[in-house]
C-alpha cells in the first residue's frame, strides 16, 4: 500500500474528489512494470459551509491520508528479474490540489511524490523439517 499524507496549514482547505464546480484534489501515480495499482481511496471529507456563497461542499482540512494499493505481478517472468536480493522500484506521482481558505482560492498546483518500493522474490526453499506441519 502506497500512502500519501497531506498536512494542510490551519485555515486552509482543498475539495474532496466528486465535488462539483471546484478543482478538486488528486493523486496520480504511475505504475512502472510488473506493479498495477488499485484506485486511490480518500478519507471521508468534512462538511464545510461557506456563508458568502451560501454552500455547502465536501473539504479536507488538516492532515488526511490518500491510500492507494499496489500489486505485484505473480508472472514468472516479473519474478525471475528481482534477482536473488530483490529490487527496489521507484514509483512516481503526483498530487493536485487547489488550496483555499475562508476568503481566498489559490492557484491551483501540484506536488511530485516519490516512493522507493523493495520487492523480494518469493521464498521458494522449503521449510526445515521440524518447522513443517505435518
Amino acid at each position: 500500500m502506497l500512502i500519501a499524507e497531506v498536512r494542510l496549514p490551519r485555515d486552509i482547505h482543498v475539495y474532496a474528489p466528486g465535488t462539483k464546480g471546484y478543482k478538486t484534489v488528486d493523486l496520480a501515480i504511475e505504475s512502472p512494470p510488473g506493479l498495477e495499482l488499485t484506485a486511490p481511496i480518500y478519507p471521508r471529507p468534512k462538511i464545510l459551509y461557506m456563508p458568502a456563497i451560501k454552500e455547502r461542499v465536501p473539504v479536507f482540512e488538516g492532515t488526511f491520508r490518500i491510500h492507494q494499493d499496489l500489486k505485484v505481478s505473480s508472472a514468472a517472468d516479473f519474478s525471475n528479474s528481482l534477482g536473488i536480493n530483490g529490487k527496489t522500484f521507484v514509483v512516481m506521482g503526483k498530487l493536485a490540489y487547489q488550496a483555499c481558505d475562508s476568503k481566498t482560492c489559490f492557484f491551483p498546483a501540484s506536488a511530485q511524490i516519490e516512493w522507493k518500493v523493495q520487492i523480494l522474490p518469493l521464498d521458494r526453499q522449503r521449510a526445515p523439517g521440524s518447522m513443517q506441519h505435518k
